[in-house]
């Protein structure tokens, strides 16, 4: 079976993900599944709706390895989402990922009694 037989019935989910994890693929078949994506016409709304929920579960997997200590955030890359949707993706996950973790609470007492303030 061809990479083009393969892709020709793969839904859409199957597709973004593809196109949007092309590290994760060989170049022949991210070439082959872009093209299947644009010879369908899917609607373009619901292409990028899918690409952010995509990138929204690649932000979580990110935040579930961070440790504020020694680990860079960085922003995922996309072929369809722009770097500012990727950005307000980043920015709301971060935020419901600090909410839940205590250990990014800045405990302002500590940094006034080191510095001496008191």
């Amino acid at each position: 079976m061809t990479l083009e037989e393969r892709y020709a019935k793969a839904n859409l989910d199957t597709l973004i993900e593809i196109v949007e994890s092309k590290e994760d693929y060989t170049r022949e078949c991210v070439e082959v599944v872009t093209k299947e994506l644009v010879s369908r016409e899917f609607e373009k709304d619901k292409v990028h709706a899918l690409a952010r929920q995509f990138a929204r579960k690649k932000i979580k997997q990110m935040l579930n390895k961070f440790n504020p200590l020694n680990t860079k955030l960085s922003l995922p890359h996309s072929r369809i989402l722009k770097r500012d949707e990727l950005m307000e993706i980043l920015k709301v996950e971060f935020e419901a990922y600090a909410a839940k973790r205590k250990d990014l609470e800045i405990d302002v007492w500590k940094y006034l009694l080191g510095a001496g303030g008191i």
